[in-house]
């Protein structure tokens, strides 16, 4: 009865057996509903009878004030439950200090669980910590049969305490807002767990890298928004250990070593990109930019030919979005003979490139100011298209190598 909460059954029953004789586990039965009832005294008085029927085993006074800690636990009596476990795996020479380890375990557990239902997601945390701590637990031990007194006494579930632990561990932190440590604590539970136990939680790990992997992702484009590359590199960083198939965030993780000038690195992810997606032009155009600023021009030059035929059939809201901002009006391209005149003054080379409905004019030049130059020339000669003409849709400046993108429908 006392597994089931019935403390009235559950002490009629004691009280019965001790009637017909009385014994230790008559008076521990005693005791545990007794603190059920909320009858601390009584039951102290209880276990301290229990004390005249353990023959003077040490092991039997033993498991006898281990039940009686967790008892005065259930009854509310939290400080004096863990001095006695203190005492208990201090002062017993020939204790079991395992076991004074798995019972602070569970009842930090349980601890951890009101704070985590009352939304104290600090103090549940440090609970589960300390539980984690406070013995040699492992996805493989095997305490359920060597502690099943406990079991049956108090119905507890030992067989996946290690892993509640570090589940409620994780939940408490990442709802305490502490992103870092939940991946950290979760990464430490893969690490730690076998083959069987990463099976059964496979469900509630891949829940839980989706929430991280989502957050890691958002206070990315917050902190890259912010300008503080660095803390947006790490936060992509945890994201990719817990997603490594994911194209988004080694992009986003590029983009930002692209803004701390780091073109190596940045080359590396685009190039896992292009790896993990290759249909897009994303990776070929992170790519690029880390060539052009590592000056390697030829590549880059290359890199950026390919990601022209990636765009061939890309929507139009993607094909303006490459790179930087495109900007829109009426303009029309020059005359040819016009164009390649100013070509040979200032030292430019225009070739064209079909992008599906759009015929995209790519201008090389080597240094800056040629390009403001064209620029503010082709501002000065754009006129009205006639109709059914060759109409500039959009004309897009890219800083580095010297490059000006025209497209004309």
């Amino acid at each position: 009865m006392s597994r089931k909460h019935d403390w009235d059954r559950a002490l009629l029953d004691a009280i019965k057996s001790i009637r017909i004789q009385p014994s230790l586990t008559g008076y521990i039965s005693k005791g545990i509903a007794l603190c059920g009832k909320g009858r601390v005294l009584d039951a102290r008085a209880a276990f301290d009878v229990a004390s005249m029927y353990t023959d003077q085993d040490s092991e039997i006074t033993h498991f006898l004030l281990l039940t009686k800690a967790i008892a005065l636990f259930n009854a509310d009596q939290h400080d004096e439950a863990n001095l006695l476990l203190k005492e208990l795996a201090a002062g017993c020479p020939n204790a079991d200090t395992l076991a004074c380890g798995i019972v602070q375990a569970y009842l930090h557990v349980e601890l951890g669980i009101k704070a985590l239902d009352s939304a104290r997601y600090d103090e549940a945390a440090d609970h589960f910590t300390a539980a984690l701590d406070s013995s040699d637990l492992s996805s493989e031990s095997d305490i359920h049969e060597i502690y099943e007194d406990l079991v049956v006494l108090f119905g507890w579930d030992l067989k996946s305490l290690w892993r509640k632990a570090h589940h409620k561990r994780c939940d408490a932190l990442l709802r305490a807002g502490k992103l870092q440590d939940a991946v950290k604590s979760y990464q430490h539970m893969m690490a730690s767990s076998d083959k069987i136990t990463k099976a059964d939680c496979l469900d509630w790990s891949n829940d839980f890298k989706q929430q991280c992997s989502a957050l890691c992702a958002a206070n990315g484009e917050a902190a890259f928004a912010a300008s503080d590359y660095d803390k947006a590199i790490d936060l992509y960083s945890m994201a990719i250990d817990l997603d490594s198939a994911s194209d988004i965030f080694f992009a986003s993780r590029s983009q930002a070593k692209l803004s701390k000038m780091l073109w190596e690195d940045a080359l590396l992810d685009a190039r896992k990109v292009t790896e993990l997606n290759p249909s897009s032009h994303v990776g070929y155009q992170l790519s690029h930019s880390a060539l052009r600023g590592a000056q390697r021009y030829e590549e880059a030059i290359e890199v950026f030919t390919i990601m022209l035929s990636k765009l061939s059939n890309a929507p139009e809201a993607q094909i303006r979005g490459c790179d930087g901002n495109i900007c829109t009006g009426p303009d029309l391209l020059s005359s040819r003979d016009e164009r390649r005149s100013r070509e040979a003054a200032m030292g430019i080379k225009t070739c064209h490139h079909d992008a599906g409905r759009h015929r995209v004019l790519v201008v090389w030049y080597l240094r800056r100011s040629p390009a403001c130059n064209l620029w503010r020339e082709e501002a000065k000669c754009a006129r009205t298209a006639p109709a059914g003409g060759r109409g500039e849709i959009g004309r897009h400046h890219l800083p580095g190598l010297g490059r000006t993108i025209v497209r004309v429908q």
